[in-house]
């Protein structure tokens, strides 16, 4: 019963939103892609780990400014593909690095609500990896990968 409710609260809230029918709360879920741009993010971040691996990226000190201009690096914790430590610092994961490289696919959307992840029996589970994300923007991904390895 409950995934009924959630799923037809997930339809109603895509456009303008609709109130909660359990707590009444009104609200509006978002669709997130992971594209081309999230994908040289994350390509950036893992050049980083190159260099510093494990370490903890101070983004507003060392993130160009077309990663900061945005602000919107944060997404790729949606997808778990990168953290951020109590002190605003942020690296990419283990999973991140997997789809840097090209070892692992990802969900190609994440639908947030209050700005988390949420998730029910039939969503769409559609995965591209990050070669068909940087497509979508345009990008070679032999060719980005170039200009992230040559240190």
């Amino acid at each position: 019963m409950i995934d009924i409710l959630k799923r037809q609260w997930y339809i109603d809230s895509q456009d303008k939103g609709a109130c909660c029918p359990v707590c009444e709360r009104f609200g509006k879920t978002y669709a997130r892609k992971l594209n081309a741009t999230f994908a040289k993010y994350l390509l950036w971040m893992y050049q980083q780990d190159l260099r510093d691996p494990g370490g903890w990226i101070d983004m507003p000190a060392r993130a160009p400014r077309w990663i900061m201009r945005a602000k919107n690096f944060s997404l790729l914790r949606h997808w778990e593909l990168v953290e951020a430590d109590e002190h605003g610092g942020w690296r990419i994961t283990k999973a991140g690095v997997a789809f840097a490289k090209n070892e692992s696919g990802e969900r190609i959307y994440k639908f947030l609500y209050n700005n988390k992840p949420i998730t029910f029996d039939g969503m769409n589970e559609q995965t591209h990896d990050i070669k068909e994300a940087l497509k979508s923007g345009g990008f070679d991904y032999d060719e980005t990968m170039a200009s992230v390895l040559s240190l």
